[in-house]
């Protein structure tokens, strides 16, 4: 196999050498590598071994996401290309393997979608949650997000943006390190520039950051103070409640001047739980610790006897606030894990139904009948 790791557009954008072994099977084919760089409506902007180009779905590669044996491409993915067709528009024909992935709850509200939740962006380093110190800080926001980041496989930073509305930032730093006592908290005035040096080791050339938090919340004042310029629009939040309306409405990835890449998204009005139960545990660390000692191996942490959590909460080893925020984020995940677990066997189910009467009607095409 031939090694990529000598094209510089390639590893600017984070080639490394796993993806170097996991391409090598769609190298044989005769197929290219890029980097989705924004998506939307079917369509994806990439970044190759010859700089930009655009890109769409191969026919063979849809079925094969209608099956569940590929994943839809997202923003971060890495994809295997074949030559452009007739509009000069490259080909996917795969998807590399994930080394980390955020989900975003679905929107759409009915019962039969309610829990479900859908990719959002892929291979990520850090996802950095944007919170507006002076009018939307939230602890138990940041443990929902938290829970979700490090259940895809990404390290979870905090950004406190606005620190001029406010007296004291670093009271806001050190309540925040004393219930998430290992998470990186950044302090930030974007329009002043205060604060944007801290920030360098998050944003280090290679590495890929994405952006997350409410609207509002200022993360695309931040990305347009790290690229020098004004990419993406801002606006006025409203006085009553401190929310911006929605200024950008795609995924994008961008390259920085100082080499780090940038994943900015559209805000939020809620963190919806994607996370499963088991990843919501780990990210109640102190909580899990302590579960270990309950008496019965199945304890819900509500009122059993023997529970060392409640032995905590009791004893203010633990913060009520973080206990009760544990057992509504637990409950959520299992509730959603279920919906997950429905959703995916039912459109295994239709994947392969379309798919096998495509392949039933190409026969019968065949033998002219």
């Amino acid at each position: 196999m031939t090694s990529l790791l000598s094209h510089n557009n390639l590893t600017t954008y984070g080639w490394n050498e796993q993806n170097n072994l996991d391409f090598a099977p769609f190298d044989d084919q005769g197929y290219t590598p890029a980097r989705i760089i924004q998506s939307g409506r079917g369509m994806y902007r990439a970044v190759g071994i010859d700089g930009e180009l655009r890109l769409k779905p191969s026919g063979s590669f849809r079925y094969l996401t209608e099956i569940g044996l590929q994943e839809i491409p997202v923003v971060g993915d890495w994809c295997a290309v074949s030559g452009g067709d007739e509009d000069s528009t490259g080909l996917i024909e795969g998807v590399l393997p994930r080394r980390s992935i955020l989900y975003r709850a679905a929107v759409d509200s009915t019962r039969e979608t309610a829990g479900s939740r859908l990719a959002a962006f892929a291979n990520i380093d850090t996802v950095a949650i944007v919170m507006d110190i002076a009018r939307d800080f939230n602890l138990r926001r940041i443990e929902r997000f938290i829970a979700n980041i490090e259940a895809g496989g990404a390290e979870a930073a905090l950004i406190l943006t606005k620190v001029d509305l406010v007296e004291d930032p670093e009271a806001f730093r050190r309540r925040v390190a004393t219930r998430f006592n290992s998470l990186r908290i950044y302090l930030l005035d974007s329009l002043s520039g205060r604060g944007r040096e801290e920030l360098n080791p998050l944003l280090a050339p290679g590495r890929t950051t994405a952006l997350v938090g409410l609207s509002g919340a200022g993360k695309s004042t931040l990305l347009n103070m790290m690229m020098g310029r004004k990419i993406a629009g801002t606006r006025e939040v409203r006085e009553r409640d401190g929310r911006g309306r929605h200024v950008t409405t795609a995924r994008s990835l961008y390259l920085l001047p100082e080499g780090g890449l940038l994943i900015d998204t559209p805000g939020i009005r809620a963190v919806g739980i994607t996370a499963g139960r088991d990843a919501v545990r780990s990210s109640f660390g102190d909580i899990l610790e302590l579960a270990e000692s309950c008496r019965f191996a199945d304890c819900s942490h509500r009122g059993e006897p023997g529970c060392a959590v409640q032995s905590a909460l009791s004893e203010g080893l633990i913060e009520t606030d973080r206990y009760l925020n544990f057992l509504r984020i637990l409950s959520e995940a299992v509730s959603a894990e279920e919906v997950q677990l429905r959703r995916q066997e039912k459109e295994l189910y239709i994947g392969r139904l379309q798919y096998q009467m495509r392949r039933d009607q190409s026969r019968r095409d065949k033998h002219g009948s």
